[in-house]
């Protein structure tokens, strides 16, 4: 656990904040990959093989567990692409963005308080 401060504080903390976003990043990740290959493993050995092909409209566990794997590895696919993108593209440029704005907003101000302050003293 000290470890952990001592390298927090020998870092710059907007190094260290977009280092481990990442990190969670891959975390998430790894997660993903191995839930949604546990999935579809547990499907094709388990459900698929009980699955009857001459009634093809019966809803049995097999079809019914297919259809939550299709769904949550789409709807899981689509929360990681955008984390990553969030993380590694995204992040940055927003960042960027948002600094440039509140140093337009500060010097705006900055200006009228000039300006005031001229008029103040005329």
């Amino acid at each position: 656990m000290e470890n952990n401060q001592n390298t927090s504080e020998l870092v710059d903390p907007k190094v260290y904040k977009k280092a481990n976003k990442r990190v969670h990043f891959k975390i998430h990740l790894a997660i993903y990959v191995l839930v949604v290959a546990v999935m579809w493993i547990l499907y094709v050995f388990l459900f698929r093989a009980t699955q009857p092909e001459s009634t093809p409209d019966a809803v049995n566990s097999g079809m019914t567990f297919e259809k939550f794997t299709i769904f949550v590895t789409l709807l899981w696919t689509v929360i990681v692409i955008f984390h990553g993108l969030f993380v590694y593209k995204f992040n940055s440029s927003m960042l960027e963005k948002e600094i440039k704005s509140l140093q337009k907003e500060i010097k705006e101000k900055e200006a009228l308080k000039r300006s005031l302050e001229e008029q103040k003293n005329r």
